[in-house]
Order: structure tokens, then sequence, then C-alpha cells
């Protein structure tokens, strides 16, 4: 055996470290879409969820957390929802997608 590779393994490495890269490629893909998945799931559940009280205070109908800080523009402040919150965990799936862009 040759100490050295003949033109022909040299390409069938290329061409496996190229199928190997493209693997890799597929999969991150398919994470990717799959979180894109659950964030469309999750956004038509939670479109236009929250609800004011008669006082002007906007509720979150998933934790039952409210902000009782009215603006002058008579608009409550952002709600601070529970950890468990579907908001909250939506959120962290953003979270999630944006550092898998990232890379």
């Amino acid at each position: 055996m040759s100490e050295y590779w003949t033109e022909k393994d040299v390409m069938e490495n290329a061409i496996l470290d190229l199928q190997h890269e493209r693997d890799d490629l597929q999969a991150d893909l398919a994470r990717r879409d799959e979180i894109i998945s659950r964030l469309k799931e999750d956004a038509e559940r939670m479109a236009n969820s929250d609800y004011r009280l008669p006082s002007g205070v906007t509720k979150c109908p998933y934790c039952s957390k409210a902000d009782w800080t009215i603006r002058p523009d008579g608009k409550s402040t952002e709600i601070h929802h529970s950890p468990d919150c579907p908001i909250t965990l939506h959120r962290a799936l953003i979270a999630e997608l944006e550092k898998e862009t990232e890379k």
C-alpha cells in the first residue's frame, strides 16, 4: 500500500466530509424547524389572550398576574408573568431560537 493518497482517495474523503457536514446541517435545521413549529403553536394559542379589568388593569388569563400600575395614557405597564406561565415559556422559546440563530 502506498504511503500517499491517490486522487480517488482524496475525493472519496472529501465527499464523506461533505456528507457528514450536510447531515449535521440537516439536523440543525430540523431542530430549528421544531422550535419554530412550537413557537407558532404557542403564538396562536396566546393571541389576544390578556384582558382588562374594569379598573383598566391588564391581566394574564394564564397565570392571573396583573400589573396594577396604570400609566397616564390609561394603559397598564408590562405584566411580570409567573415562571410557568405559557407566555413566559413562549418567551424562553423565542430566546432559544435567537440563540440558535446566532450560531
